[in-house]
């Protein structure tokens, strides 16, 4: 059992709650019983360990041969910033290759800054749920592997298509291209978009937006007089099932 903050392993493990951490050691944590137990049955092979407290009734939902982690309750607790109580799962992070945004988009592909990891992770539930093809994470784009992403996500990290891009001012490049839209204030309301299967939408950033991004092809979703703007992540779920609207997920 570990009893020391000062203990490598406790200081590996802490560090995993920060970006820098998890890039070190291309590990990351998952937190929450569902989450857990649905990444130990569908997903073993990405499992590095299980950190685990003395007494834990979970025990028994967890596979004998799982390679354990004992911290003290007290450690266990720092570590355990959400309060599950439940046993957190170590996984092995990935490399995410970088998309050549100069290729024709293959289904929806959506490219993303959002650095609210509550929110990346929200974008992540609903874009799986909703089949968006592609995440694109432009370089102001949070860590996905990070505790309140892989949290708010609830277990579809595991079954996106992740893809690194640029930064979101470098979309001036690519801001008149055919397949590239935007996601804006003003544009064709969505309601009456015809939206292609193959296209790239751009979102912006909490608060600033697309920073002055002026793409050629714009979405907008209407709001009400005096309503304040949209969470990002809501109005990007609300985008991708108008999408799906014009071409339905096969679900059989």
């Amino acid at each position: 059992m570990i009893e020391s903050k000062t203990n490598p392993t406790f200081r590996k493990l802490a560090s995993l709650l920060e970006s820098s951490g998890i890039k070190e050691f291309k590990e990351f944590l998952i937190f929450g019983q569902k989450a857990v137990l649905e990444t130990l049955r569908n997903h073993p092979n990405s499992i590095v360990e299980v950190i685990v407290f003395p007494k834990c009734e979970a025990l028994k939902s967890i596979s004998k041969g799982t390679k354990m982690v004992e911290l003290t309750k007290s450690l266990f607790n720092e570590i355990d910033i959400f309060n599950t109580g439940f046993p957190i799962l170590v996984a092995k992070a990935w490399d995410i290759p970088t998309l050549n945004l100069n290729q024709k988009p293959q289904g929806l592909e959506v490219l993303c800054p959002i650095g609210d990891p509550r929110n990346l992770g929200a974008l992540m539930r609903s874009s799986f749920a909703l089949g968006a093809a592609k995440i694109v994470l432009l370089k102001e784009a949070a860590n996905p592997f990070l505790p309140q992403c892989t949290r708010a996500a609830s277990g579809s990290l595991f079954n996106i298509q992740f893809f690194r891009g640029p930064n979101l001012k470098d979309l001036k490049e690519y801001s008149d291209k055919p397949h590239h839209y935007a996601l804006d204030m003003n544009g064709v309301e969505i309601s009456k978009f015809k939206w292609p299967l193959d296209l790239r939408l751009a979102i912006g950033e909490e608060g600033p937006g697309l920073r002055d991004i002026e793409f050629a092809n714009k979405i907008t979703i209407p709001q009400q007089i005096g309503a304040d703007s949209l969470n990002v992540a809501i109005a990007t779920s609300i985008a991708i099932f108008s999408y799906r609207s014009h071409h339905p997920l096969r679900t059989v």
